[in-house]
């Protein structure tokens, strides 16, 4: 063991590295959870809304099946959005997805 320390002393990288990192396991330690819970955010109890605004372009440049391809995007997104729309009516729900569906250039 007394062999180990010798070693150690004389390798000053090794040294310096082992002491950095039990310096650096003790600072987290000791202080991880106190400055952890300095950063997290206090619970709001009202939700604030939010508005989704899809802006579709069916100008000429959206052509060879581009449009399509978006208005599958906006179709597939509506229908994930679907559970956090509770407050958003089943009818202006079927309303704007055939809006999406009808969309012409």
């Amino acid at each position: 063991m007394l062999n180990l320390f010798n070693r150690l002393k004389n390798n000053k990288p090794l040294l310096f590295g082992l002491y950095g990192a039990s310096g650096c396991l003790t600072a987290a330690i000791l202080l991880g959870e106190p400055f952890l819970a300095l950063t997290k955010l206090a619970k709001t109890s009202s939700v604030t809304s939010q508005a989704i605004v899809l802006l579709i372009d069916t100008s000429s440049s959206m052509s060879y099946g581009k449009l399509t391809e978006v208005k599958t995007a906006a179709s597939k997104f509506m229908e994930r959005r679907h559970l956090l729309l509770l407050k958003f009516l089943k009818k202006e729900k079927t309303l704007l997805c055939n809006l999406i569906k009808n969309m012409q250039l």
